[in-house]
């Protein structure tokens, strides 16, 4: 039987559109010119006061191949 590897398997997983407004943690970092942690903790902090909402989209990564991301939308 010739199955391909785990790996390739994987990599044949169809990426999400992300529609517009939806941001990762990285992307909110960058553009606040913060660090990862310090955005995620402001996030987080919006995330419980219902000032974001949070959704997973499956993208491309480094290390991975296609996996589910955190991805956040502001409100206002």
């Amino acid at each position: 039987m010739n199955r391909p590897p785990p790996l390739v398997s994987m990599r044949t997983l169809k990426e999400d559109v992300v529609p517009e407004g939806w941001f990762t943690t990285e992307e909110c970092a960058a553009e606040w010119n913060l660090s990862r942690a310090t955005a995620f903790g402001l996030i987080k902090q919006a995330l419980i006061s219902k000032q974001c909402v949070m959704r997973k989209f499956r993208r491309m990564t480094t290390g991975r191949g296609i996996y589910p991301i955190h991805h956040y939308k502001f409100k206002g």
